[in-house]
């Protein structure tokens, strides 16, 4: 894979990652789990904050493409 496609490929695993973890929230939903629950909502909330971190890199490497 390209460098300058890195970022953009991470930020759509890490997204992956937040879905994922939205079904297993619905899981211990249903199971009434409030342990699992705030484990896997603090998980997906690191999983954001990643696709965040390297949508902004994607972002950074797309201007300097750019700008050559």
């Amino acid at each position: 894979m390209a460098n300058h496609k890195r970022p953009l490929a991470l930020a759509t695993a890490s997204l992956q990652d937040v879905i994922s973890c939205g079904h297993a929230i619905s899981g211990a939903a249903t199971r009434d789990d409030k342990t699992e629950l705030e484990a896997i909502r603090m998980k997906a909330h690191d999983h954001l904050d990643a696709y965040l971190d390297q949508m902004t890199e994607a972002g950074v490497t797309a201007r300097n493409l750019a700008e050559g």
